[in-house]
């Protein structure tokens, strides 16, 4: 069973949807790690250009006066949810550094990217919004992969859920 990860449960403690395997134990299906991941995330991270920065970009958290970075989030694996004005504009996922994939979209935006560097989704996004950052945010979901499914399986469950504007369709 995946302990890494929230799950809504009923009145008794169990999910809705569970199954189990023929040792009696619990597993989750990657659509209801992807339902729960986005109803358990209640942090939205603006993304604020600073070029002094090693990725272009800081992911901050408004709370009233104070902002606080999110330098942890750079170095985590998991799955991200990129949004323009609360609509869900692209769903990834990264196995090394969600920092460095978000870095990839940004760069690409700013029209920054290095040859080697293709990101489509923000080539589409500078083609309708410009390099405009305004009301941007990003939904992060810590995710380790587990063995019995990949970050993929639950990045399609989620492309599912969010329905994400610039995600290529079919090749998720």
């Amino acid at each position: 069973r995946n302990q890494s990860c929230c799950r809504t449960c009923n009145s008794n403690g169990r999910s809705g949807m569970e199954m189990k395997n023929l040792l009696g134990e619990y597993v989750f299906t990657p659509d209801e790690i992807a339902k729960s991941l986005v109803e358990s995330c209640d942090t939205k991270y603006s993304i604020v250009i600073d070029p002094s920065t090693k990725m272009g970009f800081n992911l901050v958290v408004d709370k009233g006066l104070l902002k606080k970075n999110s330098d942890t989030v750079h170095q985590r694996t998991g799955l991200y949810a990129i949004y323009k004005d609360h609509h869900c504009l692209y769903t990834g996922k990264s196995g090394k550094s969600m920092g460095t994939r978000l870095g990839r979209f940004v760069k690409e935006v700013r029209n920054m990217s290095r040859s080697d560097e293709k990101h489509p989704a923000a080539k589409k996004y500078r083609s309708m919004w410009g390099e405009d950052f305004s009301n941007m945010t990003v939904s992060v979901y810590p995710l380790n992969e587990q063995s019995s499914m990949t970050l993929d399986d639950v990045e399609l469950s989620l492309i599912r859920i969010l329905k994400p504007l610039l995600n290529v369709r079919g090749k998720k």
